[in-house]
């Protein structure tokens, strides 16, 4: 079964085989044909983005520890892109092992063998052209997010497919390119009573981003704006790096989130919009910015129907601070 990135590209291909033992074992493979497991154990709370070593053993021949990571509470998945022997010797062999702490799990291999064989059909097929695509799962930009952007008047903006980025090199949680040299995003952080004010937030926010920058940093902002449905900060930051200046324009919007039924503490959400370019296109991202911040601050004086970041996706996990590495402005 192929599976495509936000934007309808190919993005690999995975072959599912369902065991007696109510186990589940999920093969995906990309275009360069690397492989990988997932092992599917139905109705397990294991805690999600732990890592734990594994044992696979092929009819107790081959035998490889791996270390693997719980993608999600009923999955672990075990990387073998980088032992094609491991992966001749499952595709060959008759019973798999899986030796996780505290068991071990055991597979005829009729069905798994079956999958490989199907994964590279499909790859081979995707390659070729002939391989029809299903349609993607959701858009690179949101509906909700796309209608801001062309209220604030960017209609030539270009989505950025966020999905085929490594999770730490992604500017944020959606994106968009306007010209060659301008990219924005969008970034959203849950934050409880113990972050502080907005101003407090906003300052701690600013902090650290002085710190990810490797020369002078200069920001520029006006004050809190504090609206009926929630607050809003805006304001420009440049940064000296060995590439040349990075202007960055920015609104921040912070969010209250009603108390739901047996919650004792507030939850907030911060909204954080930047377009960031090269200091000759900062005209180009200042505009980008303060149509961002028009739009923001005239549905910001009626309450919000529903309390939620409005590009239309639950805020990722984790606290406010920008991403570990700056992204280059496009174009550069």
């Amino acid at each position: 079964m192929p599976q495509v990135f936000s934007d309808g590209s190919f993005k690999l291909c995975a072959a599912a085989a369902q065991f007696d033992n109510n186990l589940h074992l999920l093969f995906l493979q990309n275009p360069e044909k690397k492989t990988n497991l997932i092992l599917g154990v139905p109705g397990a709370q294991m805690p999600a983005g732990q890592q734990v070593m594994v044992k696979v053993s092929v009819d107790g021949k081959v035998t490889k520890e791996k270390g693997a990571v719980i993608s999600q509470p009923e999955a672990i998945a075990i990387p073998l892109a980088d032992d094609p022997d491991l992966v001749r010797a499952i595709t060959a062999g008759n019973v798999l092992s899986i030796e996780v702490p505290g068991d071990t799990a055991t597979f005829q291999m009729k069905g798994a063998t079956k999958a490989l064989k199907d994964l590279g059909a499909c790859i081979d097929q995707a390659k070729a052209g002939t391989l029809k695509l299903p349609a993607p799962a959701q858009p690179p930009i949101p509906p909700a997010l796309a209608k801001m952007l062309v209220e604030a008047g960017l209609k030539d903006a270009r989505a950025i497919p966020i999905d085929k980025i490594p999770p730490q090199q992604r500017p944020g949680d959606f994106a968009w390119q306007l010209g060659e040299r301008v990219l924005g995003s969008v970034r959203s952080f849950p934050l409880s009573e113990e972050a502080g004010d907005f101003g407090a937030i906003s300052q701690k926010y600013l902090d650290q981003l002085k710190q990810s920058c490797e020369g002078n940093f200069t920001p520029n902002f006006g004050n809190v704006e504090n609206l009926t449905a929630y607050g809003l900060r805006t304001g420009t930051a440049g940064c000296d790096s060995k590439e040349g200046k990075i202007h960055v324009a920015m609104t921040m919007q912070l969010i209250p989130v009603p108390k739901q039924q047996g919650q004792e503490k507030q939850v907030r959400v911060l909204n954080v919009y930047t377009h960031e370019t090269v200091e000759a296109e900062k005209a180009r991202a200042d505009s980008a910015n303060q149509g961002i911040y028009k739009v923001l601050q005239e549905r910001g004086k009626q309450p919000l129907p529903t309390a939620q970041a409005p590009q239309g996706q639950a805020p990722q996990q984790g606290q406010a601070k920008p991403a570990a590495a700056a992204p280059k402005p496009a174009g550069q």
